[in-house]
């Protein structure tokens, strides 16, 4: 389930560790933390803090400059533009995007790594160079070192994923290369001379013919032209022995080449014929919302029934579509790769790599197996965006007026033709079905999954997921099982801290009481005073500090006559 989301930085803490080694094989007890580790933290939680509000400072600003110039006819129904009040709104936002971004910047001073963007370019190496130097300046002996740890990530709903099997008829290439079947390289001398066609010797063009107006070429590409031109005119002479066969299908066709060629075949060569390589999928969806609530005050339409949300069958958006049902369209295209059939592969190598020998050779055979693997897939690209009114394929070139303080951004508010009609939901959940779907190969041919037939879409087999089988339907009879159902989800990214809190107050978060041994009990203001774990296998009890250092475990003892002790 964890692919249901996807995740982004959700900020950083610092400890001091003991550092690796290899002399010895006890493990040292944890090091109490110096005074400095907590005014650390500290200024990099004020500094991810910053950057946040600064992000949404920035974004405030950039909508303001594009509300201000979108066209009359694009603007909700309900706006009436004040230039006065538009002035006053984009001057504060501007003051307080420069004052964070000053805050930012002072904050950044405090704290031996940040997220810059001449930071996030560092090599790991350069990133440690800058930490240990960091260390070394507040006298942190040479046995520990500062370790930088993520927070947890903040998530957020993740497109849905379509897959299509036995489209690309295995012509569809792997997205990467063995290393024991390394891409093959030809040298100059390893390129064809001459060429028999029709029992007559033909050596490479001189001077082969080139598309008008191509620029200077390097004399290696000279010689690969030179190349082609011999072979596309083998295959531009018929067969001596008659028939739709050229000279290029005698040459292919015999078991001895090197009697009909003169230096190395090239390993790719054959009778070409256009194949099928499904290259991007384009797709158009119709959404009906079904909120988690109405209202604050109104019961939920969603219910938790200990593994997931389902709903009621209540809520639906009411309007004059398909079954008195408010509809909205929504569409887009995108690349489609074998990704699926690469993952499994490469998750079975890297498992093999460390399991005992049987095992190892069933993930070694199910590896090979899913060469065969006959998936295309691909996310819906843009379609949560979508959902919260944000719209990724549009672009718009930001005004150098605000470009230093706002920046570029990949997404404007929500263009859509129903701009009109408010569709927010702070906690989304619908049903869609398919209107059109199309796979479109590298030569531009199409293969129409679902397409418009007068007022219903031609429909396909479409093989659901249990997470998106529809609870309810949203009217009575509707036709086909073609609905989709996307659970209630938090529509901006969101992270649950389980952090603790100080013994004796609910202010803030509390860290880990330092410790010098590991039996040493946690201080005043730690409420974890470890962990119990039941190991059901070995029957025993085993027990952790409350920084996770395992202390021991209890076990039952018995004599010969299995007898406790």
């Amino acid at each position: 389930r964890r692919s249901w989301f996807s995740g982004h930085d959700g900020g950083a803490t610092w400890k001091v560790v003991n550092r690796p080694s290899e002399q010895t094989d006890a493990q040292a007890p944890p090091p109490e933390q110096p005074a400095w580790i907590t005014t650390l933290n500290d200024d990099q939680d004020a500094y991810d803090q910053a950057r946040n509000q600064l992000a949404s400072a920035r974004w405030r600003l950039w909508t303001l400059w594009w509300m201000r110039h979108l066209p009359q006819a694009s603007r909700p129904d309900d706006f009436e533009f004040d230039e006065d009040a538009w002035s006053q709104q984009s001057e504060a936002a501007s003051t307080k995007v420069t004052r964070l971004a000053a805050e930012v910047a002072r904050l950044r001073d405090l704290i031996p790594y940040g997220l810059t963007r001449e930071e996030t370019q560092l090599t790991p190496e350069e990133i440690q160079h800058k930490i240990d130097r960091y260390a070394q300046a507040k006298g942190l002996p040479e046995e520990l070192e500062l370790k930088r740890t993520p927070r947890q990530s903040y998530y957020r709903p993740a497109d849905p994923v379509l897959a299509l099997t036995d489209i690309s008829k295995d012509t569809i290439p792997p997205l990467t290369r063995d290393e024991d079947d390394p891409l093959p390289c030809r040298l100059p001398s390893q390129l064809l001379t001459q060429l028999k066609i029709n029992d007559t010797w033909v050596p490479v063009p001189d001077n082969p013919l080139l598309p008008g107006n191509t620029p200077e070429i390097p004399g290696i590409i000279h010689a690969v032209i030179a190349e082609f031109a011999l072979l596309d005119q083998a295959v531009r002479t018929p067969a001596a022995s008659g028939g739709t066969d050229t000279a290029l299908h005698t040459v292919v066709d015999v078991d001895d080449r090197e009697t009909h060629t003169e230096g190395p075949w090239p390993e790719y060569t054959r009778i070409w014929r256009q194949p099928w390589l499904p290259l991007y999928l384009q797709w158009e969806i119709k959404h009906c919302a079904t909120p988690y609530h109405s209202s604050p005050d109104s019961a939920p339409h969603w219910g938790f029934d200990g593994d997931r949300y389902r709903w009621t069958g209540d809520g639906a958006a009411p309007g004059d579509g398909e079954g008195g049902r408010r509809w909205t369209a929504f569409g887009g295209r995108a690349f489609i790769t074998p990704a699926t059939r690469y993952v499994l592969r490469e998750q079975a190598r890297r498992l093999a790599e460390h399991a005992p020998s049987q095992l190892a050779g069933q993930l070694r055979t199910m590896r090979r197996e899913l060469d065969d693997l006959d998936v295309l897939s691909q996310s819906l690209d843009g379609f949560h965006d979508w959902l919260v009114q944000h719209d990724g394929a549009a672009q718009a070139v930001t005004d150098h007026a605000i470009l230093s303080l706002a920046g570029e951004t990949n997404h404007v508010p929500d263009g859509a033709k129903d701009h009109g009609t408010q569709r927010f939901q702070p906690v989304r959940g619908g049903q869609f079905y398919f209107t059109e779907l199309t796979v479109i190969d590298r030569f531009g041919r199409a293969l129409v999954l679902t397409g418009p037939r007068q007022t219903e879409p031609i429909q396909f087999r479409l093989i659901r997921a249990d997470s998106v089988l529809p609870d309810e339907a949203l009217f009575p009879n509707p036709p086909g099982e073609r609905f989709v159902q996307l659970p209630p989800r938090l529509v901006q990214p969101t992270r649950i801290r389980l952090e603790t809190v100080p013994l004796r107050s609910d202010q803030p978060p509390a860290t880990a009481a330092p410790t010098t041994s590991p039996l040493q009990p946690p201080g005043a203001d730690a409420p974890v005073a470890g962990w119990l774990l039941v190991n059901h296998l070995d029957r025993t009890l085993l027990v952790y500090g409350p920084d996770g250092e395992p202390l021991g475990e209890l076990r039952v003892v018995r004599d010969a006559q299995n007898t406790p002790t």
